[in-house]
């Protein structure tokens, strides 16, 4: 051990003794102060609903569609009533439609209702009349079954092929709407839905974007509670059996929760929002606070065991772990931060919630579990009784290290040749994603998407935006150049591939007398085709295949475009709408969070190679933590799972997790090179005691992440399995792979220090 560190190590010492020994009044009086500043922000906490918050970028698409909902009624609004009758067109079944669609725009917050039996939806014989009449007779009936099926609008939008199906709209509002600002409205829906579904002979089904994301955010919502109690319930239980006793359990949950009340407080004060992304915040601020709090506390047990009063031990594991923790604390913000740089608004925010959220937990636990520590809450009975692990468990420990130390090459040999094996499979993995893949299952929403996809071509929209200069005539006649544009590209997306159900202006002027479109309502019309703005839009609807079909088919779609451009001079066409944002952002997310990945492991690297002034050490940090990666992403091949949001964020988080593991393992291993004893002997000692540590952290993690075994969300499930799994191998790669490198890599006549 140099001059130099002895000093450093000195100062930090008398520093600690400081803060916590002379200090301690003023140091709990500021812990509790904090903490009810903290309290305060945290109840105060907002949650941004805002649907495209999830989207938002700088590219040009996405101002395509600021633009697009600045300019038109936003599609994404419209609630969707699935009607589903083997008899549907029938004088009962319209007139029970007729009370459904009065009862439906009576309800706050629906500005208009389109079906089957819309006013809205006419038809010229010469002059405009409805479609489906007031009265129905049975001599009427033939007549209107007839129109309907052959009704430019009502066979592309409400009515299925088979006649057996229907869509009734509701339209919420022409602005771009928060969650918040129709879940009362979705409520009413839902009512009025359960009141008509007592009829027999139909079933009705609310689906479209304002239930679907209701139903997520409120799920998300739920869940997050429920796991955060189940988790730590579990986590409680483990904590238990590993320390027999009530008080060194509470220490090391109370250290956690502190900072995780710090974290979430602070960003609260700070304005930021949480959003259905950084909703797994308070999981992971928790998570990366028990495990350097696990470690507090197995280092302050260790000090009693060895005669050190428990007050003193407090204090001496701030000297011994501080710098530690410090370190898997800047390591795992290095880690989050590096998502900052992505283009995607949400990731961008998660990373630099998730860094904040992490520095903040750091001061928590490391202030909390050492003042806890010294109160007479706990003595050196409770943190002795469970001290010694049965001599079972310790006999194989012994062994295990000691054969590992033996056949040190061979482990080496064998996990890089594993590795290797690994890596190679996981190359198969691909991205993938689809935007209602996370809906709850049990959902009503999510059923009535399937039969949309079959009946009506998607749930989701596709829109051209059609733009024209001055030189083009704009009568809105069905033979003006616009309305030829429009009928022409209406028919290209009946061909296209993927797309299905295009309607235009052009299908609302067959239905007016002259076919001129103009004598629409205004508040129908100008959601179409706007003359003073010259613009107009063409929509078409979409299946949720994923963005792998999807790339493709929008990309030979922007060549069909590109080529009537050139046809019809004074035109502009581009392609927006939500679907076509949400999917390119969707693949910027994963391949942003995938190269944030890899810069976090390359930053890592060069931090703890400066900590540990050792190059070769910082390469040992990070090659075992390439194990439960590569192990993860092979699972995900084998399992026939694409490389998802959920599967690359939870990379991040076993990288961080991993590492910290990994930090308080080199740490340790230095201290005991420094103090001067061997290789061998350095590495078995650290692994007797802070492989205790490791594998308590691991099993409490483990339950923690468990817990969302039990959410409804599809994502939760992944996250928790991938977690579980990732974990326990990070484990295995720190006890078994790590003491192998060690031993491989230094001698006894190297000075580690």
């Amino acid at each position: 051990m140099c001059i130099r560190d002895r000093y450093i190590d000195a100062v930090f010492s008398r520093m600690i003794d400081t803060l916590f020994d002379r200090h301690r009044t003023r140091l709990v009086v500021f812990v509790i102060l904090f903490s009810i500043v903290a309290i305060i922000g945290w109840t105060r906490i907002e949650f941004d609903n805002e649907a495209k918050a999830l989207f938002r970028n700088s590219s040009e698409e996405f101002s395509e569609l600021e633009m697009l909902f600045k300019d038109f009624r936003p599609d994404e609004n419209d609630c969707m009533l699935l009607i589903k009758s083997p008899e549907l067109l029938t004088a009962d079944r319209l007139n029970a439609m007729r009370e459904l669609h009065d009862d439906v725009a009576a309800i706050q917050g629906v500005e208009q209702v389109i079906s089957l039996v819309s006013p809205l939806l006419v038809i010229s014989d010469p002059l405009p009349r409805r479609v489906v009449p007031t009265e129905i007779d049975g001599e009427s009936i033939g007549t209107v079954r007839k129109e309907l099926t052959q009704h430019p609008l009502a066979s592309r939008l409400l009515l299925s092929r088979n006649a057996d199906h229907a869509l009734l709209i509701a339209q919420l509002g022409d602005d771009d709407l928060l969650v918040s600002d129709y879940t009362d409205t979705v409520k009413s829906l839902h009512e009025t839905v359960d009141v008509h579904n007592q009829d027999p002979s139909w079933e009705i089904l609310l689906t479209g974007l304002p239930p679907l994301r209701t139903e997520v955010f409120s799920s998300v919502r739920n869940d997050t509670r429920m796991m955060m109690k189940i988790g730590a319930g579990l986590a409680g239980i483990i904590a238990l059996l590993v320390f027999r006793h009530w008080a060194p359990s509470l220490v090391t949950f109370a250290g956690a929760s502190v900072g995780a009340v710090w974290a979430l407080g602070v960003i609260s004060l700070l304005g930021i929002k949480i959003n259905l992304i950084t909703t797994i915040v308070p999981v992971l601020v928790v998570v990366i606070g028990l495990t350097d709090a696990v470690h507090l506390v197995f280092d302050m047990r260790e000090s009693v065991i060895h005669g050190v009063l428990p007050r003193q031990s407090a204090i001496r594991c701030v000297a011994h772990l501080g710098l530690a923790c410090f370190l898997t604390s800047v390591t795992t913000a290095i880690g989050f931060g590096s998502l900052m740089v992505s283009s995607i608004h949400v990731i961008s925010q998660l990373g630099l919630v998730c860094a904040l959220g992490t520095g903040i937990t750091f001061i928590g636990v490391i202030t909390v579990v050492p003042l806890l520590g010294g109160t007479s809450l706990v003595s050196q009975r409770t943190l002795h009784k469970g001290s010694m692990a049965p001599k079972l468990l310790r006999r194989f420990a012994e062994w295990m290290i000691d054969t590992i130390l033996r056949r040190k090459v061979m482990v080496l040999v064998f996990s890089l040749g594993v590795m290797t094996m690994l890596g190679w499979y996981a190359m198969k993995l691909r991205p993938d994603a689809h935007l209602y893949e996370n809906l709850p299952p049990s959902g009503t929403a999510a059923q009535a998407l399937n039969v949309i996809d079959d009946e009506f071509g998607g749930l989701l929209t596709a829109t051209v935006i059609v733009q024209w200069d001055d030189s083009v005539a704009d009568s809105l006649a069905l033979d003006d150049p616009v309305m030829t544009v429009l009928d022409r590209l209406c028919r290209e997306l009946d061909t296209a591939n993927g797309l299905h159900n295009p309607v235009s202006a052009f299908q609302f002027a067959q239905t007016m007398p002259l076919g001129r479109v103009d004598l629409l309502p205004a508040k129908v019309r100008d959601q179409w085709i706007q003359v003073d703005n010259k613009m107009a839009l063409v929509m078409a609807r979409m299946q949720d295949t994923g963005i792998e079909s999807h790339r493709p088919m929008v990309a030979d779609f922007r060549e069909t475009l590109a080529d009537l451009q050139e046809e019809y001079s004074g035109f502009t066409f581009s392609l927006s709408g939500s679907a076509v944002v949400a999917m390119r952002s969707l693949m910027e997310m994963i391949s942003d969070l995938v190269i944030s990945l890899t810069v976090a492991a390359v930053v890592i690297f060069i931090v703890l190679s400066i900590a540990f002034r050792s190059i070769k050490l910082g390469l040992i940090s990070i090659l075992p933590n390439s194990l439960p990666l590569l192990f993860t992403a092979a699972f995900l091949v084998w399992a026939g799972e694409p490389l998802r949001i959920t599967s690359v964020l939870l990379f991040t988080v076993s990288l961080g997790i991993a590492v910290d593991d990994t930090i308080h393992f080199l740490a340790r291993f230095q201290r005991e090179r420094q103090s001067g004893a061997s290789v061998h002997e350095s590495i078995k000692r650290t692994f007797m005691t802070v492989g205790g540590a490791l594998v308590t952290s691991t099993a409490i993690l483990v339950a923690g992440f468990s817990a969302s075994a039990l959410s409804e969300m599809p994502h939760a499930h992944l996250f928790a399995e991938l977690a579980c799994i990732s974990i326990a191998v990070a484990l295995l790669g720190d006890v078994i792979l790590l003491p192998a490198i060690l031993s491989c890599s230094f001698k006894d006549s190297v000075d580690t220090a």
